[in-house]
């Protein structure tokens, strides 16, 4: 039985085989939604001939040995095929067969049921960033449990007390919990109204942005001259929520086209407009979703990645920053989270290994090869930010009962340490 990730490699084998590989300029393969694959061979003028007569042996070869992913198409790429008007909507989206040393001249426009967010290469900001517009930092982790959410908060945190105005998105419609944390009250409505409603009223959709949002105003929390951490929560956790919830298509919040409005760039930009915050910090769901595909991929300026040292966390973040690297290059802070608090042997092996397969990834799938910096040197990329684990957070109720932990190191150097992203992104804004 053959696998998905072996068709290509497998087809190139059999095309090999028969010589017609060296009659070939190039392969374009179209990979439809359940995986099955056709082949569109481009041959060589003076070959077509020879090409065109070697397909009925290697229809017979791909069913044999690709099957159930063969999709029982090989033929020439040719303007008078059947399939001519098909391939002529979708070229476009062709995109070369990696690596591209092992497949010259294959290109595939491969189909998707879901995930668009992460498979599109399309970053899109709803607005460039420039010294007078605020930030979106998308917040993720491929795993949960690491410590993101609360040092989201600590950082919201530090920003109201030194009196700037912060916005907090809660993209964890899943697992929803920032709306109790950054709250003085209940919400009623969230993030899940908000998309819903959008998705139903179309471009006219123009609410009251009050009725979304959610403020932390304890003195406790911000100071007596802070700045109350503004919260658009998941939404409100009753009987109505799960009906909500099963409503939401999240194709249709991943950004298709460039240009064409978008239900979450929508409510981004609404904010910007109404609440006017210094930056916007975006709260994503744990591991390949869609809506933080949506805010990691497309519409962030920058991003916070977390991660463990360990084989699971590095993994989905070798992945994510493939993909990342894929669009425009987002700039990132890289967190290695829950790290032994004591110095010793153990802490610093496990930051020594964490560095080591953060700079392998990072010169793998994210720098030009051109211009890879040294492994120890400070404010690159891969060079992670610590935050270690403490025991006293484990389990507590509200904000207000672990402030003095969230004030001082190594939250209030993580604040320091977004501001600098932030610059860094208005940098990298076109």
């Amino acid at each position: 039985m053959i696998h998905f990730q072996d068709v290509l490699p497998a087809a190139r084998e059999v095309i090999a085989a028969t010589g017609v590989d060296a009659k070939l300029d190039g392969v374009l393969v179209l990979r439809d939604l359940r995986g099955r694959v056709r082949f569109f061979l481009q041959p060589r003028e003076s070959e077509k001939a020879r090409v065109t007569a070697a397909c009925d042996f290697l229809q017979d070869e791909f069913e044999k040995k690709l099957a159930p992913f063969w999709g029982g198409v090989v033929e020439v790429d040719d303007s008078r095929s059947e399939f001519a008007t098909v391939l002529a909507q979708v070229r476009q989206d062709a995109v070369a067969v990696e690596p591209q040393s092992d497949f010259p001249g294959w290109s595939i426009i491969e189909r998707h049921v879901a995930k668009s967010a992460w498979t599109s290469d399309i970053h899109q900001p709803p607005w460039p960033l420039k010294p007078q517009t605020p930030a979106i930092i998308a917040w993720y982790s491929h795993k949960g449990g690491v410590g993101r959410s609360t040092a989201l908060c600590a950082t919201a945190i530090h920003f109201a007390r030194a009196g700037k105005r912060v916005c907090v998105v809660d993209l964890d419609l899943e697992s929803p919990g920032l709306g109790s944390l950054l709250s003085n009250t209940a919400p009623t409505c969230g993030v899940l109204d908000y998309l819903l409603e959008r998705m139903l009223a179309g471009h006219s959709f123009s609410p009251d942005i009050e009725a979304y949002l959610t403020r932390q105003s304890d003195a406790v929390l911000i100071g007596d001259a802070g700045e109350p951490v503004i919260c658009v929560p998941a939404g409100c956790i009753d009987q109505w929520y799960i009906e909500k919830l099963a409503r939401l298509d999240y194709e249709l919040l991943a950004v298709h086209d460039s240009g064409a409005p978008n239900p979450l760039a929508d409510l981004l930009t609404q904010l910007k407009r109404d609440v006017d915050p210094f930056v916007i910090l975006v709260d994503c769901r744990a591991g390949f979703h869609e809506l933080g595909g949506t805010a990691v991929q497309q519409v962030s300026h920058a991003n916070v990645l977390f991660g463990l040292d360990s084989r699971q966390s590095w993994d989905g973040l070798r992945c994510l920053v493939s993909r990342l690297a894929r669009g425009s290059t987002t700039p990132c802070l890289l967190v290695q989270a829950m790290e032994e608090r004591a110095p010793g042997p153990r802490r610093d092996d496990a930051r020594d290994r964490f560095l080591q397969s953060a700079y392998d990834v990072f010169c793998d799938e994210y720098y030009d090869e051109d211009d890879v910096p040294d492994i120890g040197a400070p404010g690159e990329l891969h060079n992670p930010f610590h935050i270690p684990l403490d025991t006293r957070l484990a389990g507590f109720q509200s904000l207000a009962d672990v402030t003095e932990i969230l004030l001082d190191k190594p939250y209030s150097e993580l604040a320091n340490r977004i501001v600098t992203l932030q610059n860094r992104a208005m940098n990298y804004a076109p």
